[in-house]
């Protein structure tokens, strides 16, 4: 053996004792517990993404008198609510619209299709059913003051790169069922496709 790798090895020697003295006085003194984190995630490439007050909302219509709803179809105070889009791509679109059978294409601008999942109301499946109460339901419109129809896909509109909002209204309905007077509620579910 050369006489480098002796002093290497009385070297490694000694760090070896220094860490392994340090090591048991830290033990005798602390306790030391380990863990583990696990981290994961998905990178996606979507149209945009709804801003997070848009994907849940709660909407107060309010007081509403029964007088203003003595016929079948009056309508009582609308109250309006968005959906925020951000973050929207420079992605161009072409669809197809079932209801009107017009068709659209973009080069630079995503667009969407918003769909509404409610119970209907038993005597017009129009509307959004409201619960609590009788001989009231609920009409939702669109920004272009269009009915939408429950549990279908809406109208498309298209969505400026970055940052967009479609805007809704709600109102209560007479509907054929006898008027009970009474606070009433519903849940209503929404469902986003990028075109």
């Amino acid at each position: 053996m050369s006489k480098s790798y002796k002093y290497l090895m009385v070297q490694c020697y000694l760090l070896l004792i220094t860490f392994s003295s340090a090591a048991n006085s830290q033990n005798r003194n602390e306790t030391s517990l380990t863990g583990r984190i696990e981290v994961r995630g998905e990178l996606v490439e979507n149209a945009c993404r709804l801003e997070l007050d848009s994907a849940y909302q709660e909407i107060d219509l309010g007081v509403q008198p029964t007088s203003h709803f003595q016929l079948v179809g009056d309508y009582g105070k609308p109250v309006s609510f968005e959906l925020t889009f951000m973050d929207c791509l420079r992605t161009g679109s072409a669809t197809r619209d079932d209801r009107s059978g017009s068709q659209f294409f973009d080069n630079y601008q995503p667009s969407v299709t918003v769909s509404f999942l409610a119970a209907a109301d038993s005597t017009n499946s129009d509307l959004v059913a409201a619960s609590g109460t009788s001989g009231l339901g609920l009409i939702i419109k669109d920004q272009r003051n269009r009915a939408v129809r429950i549990g279908f896909p809406g109208q498309q509109f298209v969505l400026t790169p970055g940052q967009d909002s479609i805007r809704y209204t709600i109102t209560p309905v007479r509907t054929a069922e006898p008027l009970i007077a009474g606070a009433f509620y519903t849940t209503i579910f929404f469902h986003m496709m990028y075109n």
